[in-house]
């Protein structure tokens, strides 16, 4: 006999009439949004990192790359901030990933790179690192720039 039969035939068949009379199951608790003039949304438990307001998370002209955890990821934080003096660098460590943001612009030279891994670079490595990126991009043997075209 098998597991269904098993089941099916001890006595747990559903009872029609009852799941038809049970009420329906709650719906999912909703919060307000910030931005929406009070309008409510299921509820996700935090805002967007980049802006630190769902409703605007599109509207932001952070770039830079994604980084796979590992030496050259931990030498492009300490590169992004030479390589890009007084801007406001994020840096997102996810444990799998690094995530390196700047406003508008975001440069790396292989210069810097290769001072904070102490040993030659080829920028080939950073994109051989890279598994995403925010922006475009450009990228050469001396440098990879990550940028907007316009701004929002």
């Amino acid at each position: 006999m098998g597991l269904l039969s098993w089941l099916f035939s001890s006595g747990n068949e559903p009872d029609a009439q009852a799941a038809a009379a049970a009420p329906p199951p709650p719906a999912a608790p909703v919060a307000p949004v910030a931005g929406t003039n009070g309008a409510s949304a299921p509820a996700t438990g935090g805002t967007n990192a980049m802006s630190g307001d769902v409703s605007q998370a599109h509207v932001n002209n952070r770039v830079g790359p994604i980084l796979r955890s590992g030496d050259v990821a931990n030498a492009a934080v300490e590169a992004v901030e030479i390589d890009n003096p007084g801007k406001d660098i994020k840096i997102e460590d996810k444990l799998a990933y690094i995530r390196i943001s700047c406003d508008n612009e975001c440069i790396l030279t292989r210069a810097t790179m290769e001072e904070m891994l102490g040993r030659p670079f080829k920028m080939t490595e950073l994109e051989i690192n890279l598994s995403s990126f925010a922006g475009n991009i450009e990228s050469n043997a001396e440098q990879t720039k990550f940028y907007f075209n316009k701004s929002v």
